[in-house]
């Protein structure tokens, strides 16, 4: 029961259908589009210079603290389990992932455009900004853990007038 229960906080966090033992394999994520080879291999460079994997991960890991946090009942070491566990998981389909991104960027951007975000993120300023994006995104993500109870109020007022107008 523990683990279901860790489990359905695991999906929970990141927002998706609740996880719990079952028989049944997941479904496949949605085809990738058709891209042209070339482009296709310049969006995957692209991907591989821009660090998209630590990007992505940095990205979701102070919102896992964060929601961990928020789980009434778990103790610490069930909030450090719960987040290893999605973290390996997200690690784990991370590469099919960013193979579906390279697809979208392939179909979307042109050939010189993909060159040119390739080059520049393979360049040491390229390297540098990456690094810095990558801690800007987590330290984002933080901040907006504390700004969330100030879109939240405002939300509820903002709701709260349009619920006055409908009685």
């Amino acid at each position: 029961m523990r683990i279901i229960h860790l489990g359905l906080v695991a999906g929970l966090m990141l927002g998706a259908a609740p996880v719990v033992a079952q028989d049944a394999a997941p479904t496949a994520p949605a085809a990738a589009p058709a891209a042209d080879p070339e482009r296709l291999a310049l969006a995957k460079r692209y991907i591989e210079a821009a660090d998209m994997d630590a990007l992505v991960l940095g990205s979701m890991e102070p919102m896992l603290d964060a929601m961990a946090t928020q789980q009434d009942g778990m103790t610490a070491e069930q909030q450090a389990l719960v987040r290893g566990v999605v973290l390996d998981a997200m690690k784990a389909t991370m590469p099919a992932y960013l193979d579906q991104i390279a697809a979208l960027y392939a179909v979307e951007m042109t050939t010189e455009e993909l060159t040119a975000l390739a080059d520049f993120y393979e360049t040491e300023m390229g390297r540098s900004i990456t690094a810095k994006t990558v801690s800007l995104t987590a330290r984002s993500a933080q901040m907006f853990e504390s700004y969330s109870p100030i879109l939240n109020a405002e939300i509820m007022k903002r709701m709260e007038a349009v619920m006055a107008t409908q009685e």
